[in-house]
């Protein structure tokens, strides 16, 4: 290291050496440093939660879209009415499953087959899904099969359950529309 005059001067063993103006910053920068690390994982947190709520709430239009097609008015006079409804959805960006259960049928069923009482009945059972038969064909609905969903309580399941009306053979009938989607 050299000297205001040009001498070198030797350091001795454990001697530092002058690190100029850079050093002397140095623990000023630590600090600084730390700051902006924290503040960009900060804002690209927030990005990313807000991304994830974007895309959920993405989903959940995709569904109603998809339920609004099938509803329509809350009444379906005969299949040929349901299946033109399901050919109108298109491509709908989500996987879904949809059919039409008798909302009368799955609490007498479950009363009948468990012998149970009224008290323990839950509602509809989503992992046996048992669509309503109008004219020998199902009411169902689906862009994928519903064995294909991963788990059918997992995260990005979607669930939605509308009352509507379906005339079997001159009977007005309650029934359930249960949409299941997932990505």
């Amino acid at each position: 290291m050299k000297t205001a005059l040009g001498n070198k001067k030797k350091l001795l063993p454990g001697q530092k050496g002058f690190l100029g103006p850079i050093g002397d910053d140095l623990p000023s920068l630590i600090p600084l440093l730390f700051s902006l690390v924290m503040f960009f994982s900060t804002f690209t947190y927030a990005f990313n939660t807000f991304e994830l709520r974007n895309n959920a709430f993405s989903n959940d239009l995709s569904v109603l879209k998809i339920s609004a097609i099938i509803k329509s008015n809350g009444y379906i006079e005969n299949y040929g009415t349901y299946s033109k409804r399901c050919l109108t959805i298109g491509p709908a960006g989500i996987n879904y499953y949809s059919a039409v259960t008798n909302a009368l049928t799955a609490k007498n069923q479950f009363l009948l087959e468990n012998s149970i009482s009224l008290e323990d009945y839950k509602g509809i059972d989503l992992e046996n899904l048992k669509p309503f038969k109008l004219g020998g064909s199902l009411l169902e609905c689906k862009n994928a099969d519903i064995s294909e969903m991963p788990n059918f309580f997992g995260v990005g399941t979607i669930v939605k359950i509308f009352p509507i009306a379906v005339e079997d053979n001159k009977v007005v009938k309650p029934m359930h529309l249960v949409v299941v989607a997932w990505k």
